[in-house]
């Protein structure tokens, strides 16, 4: 195997490297179904820079970028235009080679190459190096992750260790040192959205996972194909069970149990044994996975890596130099950066929200936002109690009430998501169904519950997937579904902070494309989540 060495964060064979740009900047029709054309988003003056990583909220509605040797621009309207925030700064030119974002966008987490880590607590506007004077200063950080929340923070640096923060970034340990997890070639590190479970990737050194919020790590691939493997991007869903992981130069694996154990699922997929995959990234719900090819071009699956779509082959973008991507954890945006040119978004307008309704709650009146997928109608959108129903929830109470959600659809299942305005936070609750045909409470499989905001207020965003004639389903006709539920605390825990809006602060009905909630991103960040990255 060729040598292969660092330029900057690029890896390439040994010898003279070169890009050469020579096409129209005009919008690609995509081939993926679902997905709109890849349209450049970024302007003339922006353009050039070494582009080394993305990160998107959530929803997508805040985006950043950064630069090796340049800077760092954020988006706050879902990629349509971007700010440099660090131009004319201190922080302009630095060898910017990580970046990750809680769900909301507000906590960011920039890592310099030879230098520090810096962190925002407003939406990327402004930064605090907050490593300047301790023993992570100096470490060349490649990649970073943020939890769901912001409070959970990682980065790695290649030929060192792993730094964990649980403050917000204020602070942070060396949680490998004097370990045998020390020393390694780190490029990459993903985290679940609550930060307990994490996956880190090395050059050709295994794959490393923790399950304690990233005090301790074990080697998952001592030996098998991906315990030399050069493995420089990882993504996470999150729950954290599903993870994805390509080798720069091979196949792409997949783990639904944490990071311990791989498969490989590069079926679908053409011969990328020179394609250069250096970023990968998921939606929230693990299903949603997108990857782009530096020397060759970018795919997409929408079933969780069972079949893949080439989005730009055949266009004047392929094989063109994309390298970094994010997905946001709705699943609904791609955005990637031709390195050294510009930065480019893709849009899923699948999984546009053709259906939303509100309802306030039947315990304290705060808003509930309910969204549906194109093909369906909702019929009744109404506020219960759990003591409402014929059989109780007896390990459990329901702080906000019960939502009953009824609507018609031609599709096989939908993914639902339904925003709770709430100061309770993830760890704080369940999602619960009560099927009132069998008269059985359940925990709804598959769910996934993360922090967002609704014009300033805290709220949780819960997404599930109905299937019509389903355990979530009450109603037997086909076409019909009718489903109450609700976030529980277990009985006995504390029925305090889900706040109630005051009438000097009403809560709006949001748009239709900031409602999608088909997955729950830690980030996720460019290579990780969220998030989200």
């Amino acid at each position: 195997m060729a040598l292969k060495q660092r330029l900057g964060r690029l890896v390439a064979v040994t010898g003279t490297f070169s890009l050469l740009f020579n096409f129209a900047m005009t919008p690609v029709v995509s081939a993926a179904t679902g997905w709109s054309q890849f349209v450049k988003t970024s302007t003339n003056a922006q353009d050039g820079q070494q582009w080394y990583d993305t990160a998107a909220s959530f929803t997508g509605q805040y985006q950043a970028v950064v630069a090796i040797g340049g800077d760092i621009l954020e988006s706050t309207n879902y990629g349509q235009t971007w700010t440099n925030v660090t131009d004319a700064t201190p922080l302009s030119g630095k060898s910017w080679e990580g970046v990750g974002m809680s769900t909301d966008g507000k906590y960011q987490v920039a890592a310099e190459n030879s230098g520090d880590l810096y962190v925002s607590s407003n939406f990327g506007q402004t930064w605090v190096n907050r490593t300047q004077s301790t023993p992570a200063s100096g470490g060349s950080f490649y990649g970073a992750a943020v939890s769901s929340t912001g409070q959970y923070m990682a980065a790695v640096a290649g030929g060192g260790d792993i730094f964990v923060s649980s403050n917000y970034g204020q602070t942070w340990v060396n949680e490998t040192t004097s370990t045998p997890a020390s020393g390694k070639v780190w490029n990459d590190v993903t985290m679940s959205a609550d930060g307990k479970h994490m996956v880190a990737v090395t050059d050709s050194d295994g794959v490393y996972t923790s399950s304690d919020f990233g005090h301790t790590w074990t080697n998952r691939a001592p030996s098998g194909p991906l315990s030399s493997a050069y493995m420089w991007t990882v993504t996470m869903s999150a729950s954290g069970q599903t993870v994805y992981a390509p080798i720069y130069d091979g196949d792409i694996y997949k783990s639904t149990n944490y990071g311990q154990t791989w498969t490989d699922i590069s079926n679908g997929t053409p011969d990328l044994s020179s394609a250069q995959v250096y970023f990968i990234s998921t939606s929230a719900d693990g299903m949603n996975v997108a990857f782009a090819a530096y020397s060759g071009d970018v795919y997409v699956s929408n079933n969780g890596g069972q079949s893949w779509t080439n989005m730009t082959t055949g266009t004047s973008l392929s094989n063109q130099g994309f390298y970094p991507l994010a997905m946001s954890g709705s699943g609904e945006y791609i955005t990637s950066d031709i390195y050294q040119e510009g930065i480019y978004e893709s849009k899923n307008t699948a999984l546009a929200a053709k259906e939303s309704a509100n309802v306030s709650n039947g315990a304290n009146g705060a808003m509930i936002t309910i969204s549906t997928p194109a093909g369906t109608t909702i019929t009744c959108n109404t506020a219960q109690t759990e003591t409402g129903q014929a059989a109780q929830d007896s390990n459990y109470s329901y702080p906000l009430g019960l939502l009953k959600l009824c609507y018609n659809t031609i599709n096989g299942s939908d993914k639902v998501s339904i925003t709770f305005v709430t100061d309770l936070k993830t760890t704080d609750v369940t999602a619960r169904d009560y099927n009132t045909a069998t008269g059985k409470w359940i925990t709804i499989p598959g769910a996934v519950i993360t922090d967002t905001t609704v014009n300033g207020h805290h709220a949780l965003l819960l997404t599930y997937t109905i299937t019509d004639n389903g355990s979530l389903d009450s109603n037997p006709a086909l076409g019909v579904v009718s489903d109450p539920v609700g976030l529980a605390q277990t009985a006995g825990a504390p029925n305090t902070g889900y706040g109630k809006p005051t009438s000097s602060t009403p809560i709006q009905i949001l748009g239709a494309s900031s409602l999608v909630i088909f997955g729950i991103g830690v980030t996720q960040r460019t290579r990780k989540q969220t998030n989200q990255k």
